[in-house]
Parts: C-alpha cells; sequence; structure tokens
C-alpha cells in the first residue's frame, strides 16, 4: 500500500508540473478507488484531487458529507502544493461498504467558495466490484418456501424474564423509605451511636488503667506510674479535645483551674522524678476525674 500510495503521489505531481501552464485558471478535479473489487465491511481508499487558480478557497468533503453507497472511515490529506498561480490539493478518503449491490459507484465533488455562492465541481464517476464470499448453492438446494415442516410437540422450558420495572420500583420505595427514616430518627440514630462510641471507649479506658494500676500496687516503679498516668491523659485528650499528654503539670493545672487535681497531679510527679511511692491513692482520684467526665460528656449528649 506504501507503494501504491507512493506512485500515486509521484504522478499527481508529474501531472500538477505538466498541466498547470495548460489550465492556467482553470478548476480541474478527478477522483476514483485504488482498488477495483471489495469485500464488504472491508476499507477501500478513494482519492480525490484538484487543481485551482491559488487566489481560490476550495473546500473538500469532510466526515459530515455524504459518501452513499459507501460509509466513512477516515481520511489522509496530503500538502497543498502551489506552481505559480496554480494550487495542488489531494484527499485519500477511506470508506466501507456494507450494500449488495455487485456494482457500486461514487463520484465526490469540491466546492469553490465564492462571494456570492458556493459552485460545486464533481470528479468523473468511478465504479468498484463487490466480491462476494458466497458461493453459488448446489442444484439440489431446496428453497426455503418448499421446505417441509418438522412437527414437534415435545415441552420446551422457558425461562422467565426478570421483571425490572418492579426492580427499580422496590429500589426506589426503599430509598424513600430511608430518607424519610433519617430525616425523621436520623438525630436519635446518631446520638445512639455517640452514645454507645464514648460508652466503649470509656470501659476500654477504666479496663487498661485498673490494670496498670494493679501492677503499681504489686511492683512500684517511677515507670509504671508514669505510664499509668499517660494513659489518663490520652483518654481526657481524647475524650475532652485538650492538649492533656502535651502539656507539663503546671500547664496542666493552669488549664483546669481544679485545686484538687493539682494536688493530684504534683504527687504523681513527686513519685515519677523523686522520692514518694504512695501513688495508689493518687492514681485512684484520677480515675474518679476521668469517669465525672466520662458522665458529664454522656449527660451533655443525651439531652442534647
Amino acid at each position: 500500500m506504501d507503494c501504491l500510495f507512493s506512485k500515486f503521489s509521484f504522478a499527481l505531481q508529474v501531472c500538477l508540473i505538466v498541466t498547470s501552464s495548460v489550465i492556467g485558471q482553470q478548476i480541474s478535479v478527478d477522483g476514483g478507488f485504488l482498488k477495483d473489487s471489495v469485500h464488504i465491511g472491508d476499507e477501500l481508499p478513494y482519492w480525490l484531487t484538484a487543481s485551482y487558480p491559488t487566489h481560490l478557497t476550495v473546500l473538500f468533503p469532510d466526515s459530515t458529507f455524504s459518501f452513499a453507497p459507501f460509509e466513512y472511515s477516515h481520511k489522509q490529506i496530503f500538502t497543498t502544493k502551489s506552481i505559480g498561480d496554480v494550487s495542488f490539493d489531494s484527499v485519500v478518503y477511506y470508506l466501507t461498504t456494507f450494500e449488495i449491490d455487485p456494482v457500486q459507484k461514487l463520484d465526490l465533488p469540491i466546492f469553490v467558495v465564492t462571494r456570492k455562492d458556493c459552485t460545486e465541481f464533481r470528479a468523473s464517476a468511478d465504479s468498484v466490484r463487490l466480491v462476494s464470499l458466497i458461493k453459488d448453492p448446489p442444484e439440489d438446494t431446496v428453497a426455503a418456501q418448499h421446505l417441509p415442516l418438522k412437527t414437534d410437540t415435545k415441552y420446551e422450558r422457558v425461562l422467565r424474564l426478570f421483571n425490572y420495572p418492579i426492580l427499580i420500583g422496590i429500589i426506589v420505595g426503599l430509598v424513600i423509605l430511608l430518607v424519610v427514616g433519617w430525616l425523621i430518627f436520623g438525630r436519635q440514630i446518631m446520638k445512639y451511636f455517640r452514645i454507645k462510641r464514648l460508652t466503649r471507649q470509656f470501659q476500654d479506658f477504666r479496663k487498661d488503667f485498673r490494670s496498670q494500676l494493679e501492677l503499681v500496687r504489686t511492683d512500684f516503679s517511677p515507670e509504671l506510674t508514669e505510664r499509668t498516668l499517660s494513659t489518663w491523659k490520652k483518654y481526657l485528650e481524647r475524650l475532652e479535645r485538650k492538649p492533656f499528654t502535651k502539656l507539663t503539670t503546671r500547664e496542666t493545672i493552669q488549664m483546669e483551674q481544679d485545686d484538687s487535681l493539682g494536688d493530684t497531679l504534683r504527687l504523681l510527679d513527686m513519685a515519677i522524678y523523686g522520692h514518694n511511692t504512695s501513688v495508689i491513692d493518687s492514681l485512684q482520684s484520677l480515675e474518679r476525674v476521668a469517669e465525672s467526665r466520662f458522665s458529664e460528656k454522656l449527660q451533655k449528649i443525651k439531652n442534647g
């Protein structure tokens, strides 16, 4: 195919050089198929050329043009060539056909645009032969209208079609019920899950805190005491959205403004950084503070 196009392009250039001095200001249009036969559905190239005065505006058919009995696939555009006052354009259209006529013809036009109108210049018609893949039927073939009918009374089970309109109606109804239910009970549902999450977090905290408290009671160490205090700070930070784990004891006391809590935290600091080993009461006091804060938060949610 590349060789064919090369020969075609060379022929067009030679034709342009020879004819440009002859045709002068005339418009010349030519076109034709690059094959003489085609199968149904195969791609068929059709070339269209035009020579015209350079000052004119010439339009070639595009994909919106009717190529009947063929269908447009794509095209290959060649660069405009000009010699003197004559320009030369060429396009190769790739077409397909699904018609069954044995001979099919096509003549494509070009359009010269002027100030007043658009003039059509059409190439000579060219034809292509359709190659049929169906061979001649054998002589003993019986026409369809003469075929004997075969009766069969055997029951053939037919699957029932699924009723999609009913399914769509059920889905739409469920969506509407969910939306209405959310508008009515959505606040209560959100409150229920907040309470459930808050309660679970407190239970997890109390389980971990008491487990660490027993370790401190059995075998005191500053490290165990500091770890237990850290567990309390992390829970309060999550519960009240305050940076307990990032604050020093002094900063925590200034933020909370609670003298009892301040005394408890100071005693724990003495145990961690000093020599005081009596921390059980202080840690139990922190557990009561956490439980009190949890109860306050729970009541706010229930009454909110």
